[in-house]
């Protein structure tokens, strides 16, 4: 009986070190008409570092579960995995042609060992006009 509340209780143990990873705020630093710039916050990287982390636009399939819509422009965007100050992760996003539309609606993928995670960003794109 002893035995068995040890491995009852060495498995509740266990299932609070699962290595769960996250996306954080997406900040846009960018306006309409220019190349899509974006920093993102990686949360909970734990002991990955960015060798283990992959982070891209998410597949047309996933899109439809999000109810997003994808367009032609989401393939343009690429996203760098880097270090930050402190130790921590962070994604910057870019794109190779210009945002034309003033609202963005994407869905990426954060891929790492463990697991894989989805979140949908929609967001605004200000002007430039709107920069000052």
């Amino acid at each position: 009986m002893k035995l068995r509340y040890l491995v009852l209780a060495g498995a509740l143990a266990q299932a609070g070190l699962v290595h769960g990873m996250g996306l954080g705020e997406l900040e846009l630093q960018s306006y309409l008409g220019n190349p899509l710039q974006a920093d993102l916050r990686i949360v909970g990287p734990g002991q990955f570092d960015q060798d283990d982390i992959q982070v891209r636009i998410a597949r047309p399939e996933v899109y439809e579960r999000f109810g997003a819509r994808f367009e032609a422009f989401h393939n343009q965007i690429d996203f760098t995995v880097q270090p930050s100050p402190g130790g921590s992760i962070r994604v910057q996003a870019n794109s190779k042609g210009s945002v034309q539309e003033p609202f963005l609606d994407i869905v990426v993928e954060l891929s790492w060992p463990q697991g894989t995670t989805y979140r949908r960003y929609s967001l605004l794109v200000d002007p430039p006009a709107y920069a000052a």
